[in-house]
């Protein structure tokens, strides 16, 4: 067109709307363009709600920017893959109430702050929502004392108002710990003061383990070398099971022992035979009978 290079205000009223036929023209292809993709979009969601899948598809920025292969409607930088993964599960956050050691609350917090991508600054308040009972008048005092705080000074003062006392020698206490009931029990015992003491070795944590348990269990596990303590506490719970059904054996020998046998013995059949009558016995009958006089002559 002649006027192709001139501004629409010098173009003659012909050229003027020639050259908005052409524009609208180039909006309609767009427009087309740009409605096939969000199909295509629909699509995906669709297939993958049915299928269950994760989802992969870029969502495209708002922004433009820099994309992937020249197409501007696509993020391609690191602030952006927090919105690029797979689409996060529906998972309930896990609630606390102040009555039991906060290590294991604290721990699937983490984890699920984890799989759900939370920001830093949504983790105290999203954890606050889920507190009950005296953990939730307990953050009230918090919040008002200390306003806005961190979620690891958060986490600090959770273990320090509802975690067990603070220890000296947390080592010593994991050490001076032996098996006086079940395995399953010292297992226990033996777990919750562990996760209270950081830098034990896999070993070091296997040996404090058996040298608990106490004899023989502790023989029947250094025997076998357990290379975690996993291991360790599975051989604990089968060693333990055989050694009750081999005392449960024992004790039903002893007992089939030391029952007497049915077979009659002597003074038994002694016993049961009828003794003679006696000599005073027949005195006795013959005293009973009457006397009569004998006849005159």
């Amino acid at each position: 067109m002649a006027g192709d290079d001139k501004h629409p205000v010098d173009l003659t009223d012909s050229q003027k709307i020639d050259w908005l036929v052409a524009q609208l023209s180039t909006m309609n292809s767009r427009m087309t363009d740009m409605s096939t993709r969000l199909a295509q979009f629909e699509r995906t969601l669709d297939d993958n709600d049915d299928n269950g899948g994760a989802f992969h598809q870029r969502v495209p920025h708002r922004g433009g920017g820099r994309g992937r292969g020249g197409d501007g409607g696509f993020p391609g930088g690191r602030d952006d893959d927090r919105h690029a993964g797979s689409r996060l599960p529906k998972i309930s956050f896990p609630k606390y109430d102040g009555e039991s050691d906060p290590l294991t609350w604290l721990t699937k917090c983490e984890s699920y702050f984890r799989g759900m991508r939370t920001l830093e600054m949504e983790k105290v308040w999203l954890a606050s929502l889920h507190l009950d009972g005296i953990a939730a008048q307990w953050y009230y005092t918090v919040e008002r004392d200390h306003d806005i705080i961190s979620w690891a000074r958060f986490a600090d003062f959770v273990n320090l108002r509802f975690g067990p006392p603070i220890r000296a020698n947390g080592l010593a206490e994991l050490k001076d710990l032996h098996r006086t009931g079940s395995v399953e029990e010292y297992q226990q015992q033996f777990l919750a003061l562990l996760c209270r003491c950081d830098g034990l070795s896999v070993p070091q944590q296997i040996n404090l383990f058996t040298a608990g348990l106490g004899q023989p269990l502790r023989t029947d596990i250094e025997l076998q070398a357990p290379t975690n303590l996993q291991t360790a506490m599975s051989l604990a719970r089968a060693y333990e099971q055989r050694t009750a059904a081999s005392g449960a054996l024992v004790a039903t020998r002893t007992t089939s022992r030391a029952q007497p046998s049915h077979k009659p013995s002597a003074t038994t059949a002694a016993s049961s035979t009828p003794a003679p009558a006696s000599t005073t016995t027949v005195a006795s009958t013959a005293s009973s009978r009457p006397c009569f006089p004998s006849p005159v002559t």
